[in-house]
């Protein structure tokens, strides 16, 4: 996913939504493991999905909604 990540930075920038909605994935991936450092790593990715998403997004947006509740 980390390869997906980085293709989609290089063709749609950094602050594009596909790249929060990986972000998120990413974060999703980290957060099933369930596990202290894995629980980090996901929120760094939440973080940063939320981040973009506040900047393309109305505030009452699912996604933005969805990403805060992680």
């Amino acid at each position: 996913l980390d390869i997906a990540l980085q293709m989609q930075i290089n063709i749609f920038g950094e602050e594009h939504i596909e790249v929060a909605n990986t972000l998120y994935n990413l974060g999703n991936v980290f957060y099933d493991k369930d596990q202290d450092k894995n629980l980090v790593i996901a929120q760094e990715y939440f973080t940063q999905a939320l981040k973009i998403q506040q900047k393309l997004l109305r505030k009452d947006h699912p996604d933005i909604i969805r990403t805060v509740k992680m």
